[in-house]
């Protein structure tokens, strides 16, 4: 797989990125957690705390692309 790296369009200096893993996924330790709650009960709430906005490639309305091709 090749990624294309090149800035497309203008930057959003409130966006803040996040690269994580969504739905549930077992950790090293054996633990399941679940990254839908981590980001919307927890990580969602602090970035609007600091004025900031947080957008989840794969919630992005109509995208049809992988989340890599969104981000």
């Amino acid at each position: 797989m090749t990624l294309d790296l090149r800035r497309r369009g203008s930057v959003e200096e409130d966006m803040v990125f996040f690269a994580m893993p969504y739905e549930d996924k077992e950790l090293p330790n054996g633990r399941v957690e679940n990254f839908d709650d981590l980001y919307e009960g927890h990580f969602e709430d602090w970035i609007r705390n600091w004025g900031l906005r947080a957008e989840r490639a794969d919630k992005v309305p109509g995208t049809t692309e992988s989340a890599m091709d969104v981000a």
